[in-house]
């Protein structure tokens, strides 16, 4: 299977939310070690959380922003690469309580910056899948469809069509939208 430009749009928007999601709580299960490495207090312990939180908060709304702006595929890997960073600084460059709480801040940065701008992202890149599906939908009555229960495919009417018809009849169900049903006029 080929990567095309979506599929490598995916990989990057699920390696972005797995690093930024993770990030969130990786620290949870070595917090006791931490606390007892730094001598830190409860309070101490939750700032760990709270820097990388703040950090996200910080630039969530400028990284959507910069994406819409500058291009969203760029944005996603600059926040990507700074919340990687921030992750190894934590686990390898902080010697110190405050060198941790300023790696996570960065992660947080990062990590904020690259969720906004991977939104942005992934609705351009599948924008033009959704008008691909809006307007395939519209021949729906032309193409045989999978029966609900059976997920089979289902038979054509056996009942041809009148050979003519009054305009009014000629209406026809038909997606509207994304998910409305309205009725619009076949040719």
């Amino acid at each position: 299977m080929p990567l095309t430009d979506a599929r490598r749009a995916l990989l990057l928007i699920c390696g972005v939310a797995f690093a930024v999601s993770t990030n969130y709580t990786n620290h949870g299960p070595v917090l006791s070690f931490i606390s007892s490495e730094f001598a830190l207090n409860a309070a101490s312990a939750g700032a760990i959380a709270t820097a990388f939180f703040l950090g996200a908060a910080a630039l969530m709304l400028f990284g959507g922003d910069f994406a819409d702006r500058y291009g969203a595929r760029g944005a996603v890997s600059a926040g990507f690469a700074v919340t990687c960073v921030g992750t190894i600084g934590c686990g390898l460059l902080a010697p110190t309580y405050p060198a941790l709480l300023g790696w996570r801040f960065l992660g947080g940065l990062g990590g904020g910056f690259a969720f906004a701008a991977g939104a942005s992202y992934t609705r351009g890149i599948f924008a033009a899948r959704g008008q691909h599906l809006a307007a395939s939908s519209k021949s729906r009555d032309r193409r045989r469809s999978l029966h609900p229960r059976t997920g089979r495919p289902t038979r054509p009417s056996r009942h041809p069509a009148p050979a003519k018809q009054d305009r009014r009849q000629r209406i026809v169900p038909a997606w509207v939208d994304e998910h409305e049903i309205g009725l619009r006029e076949t040719r």
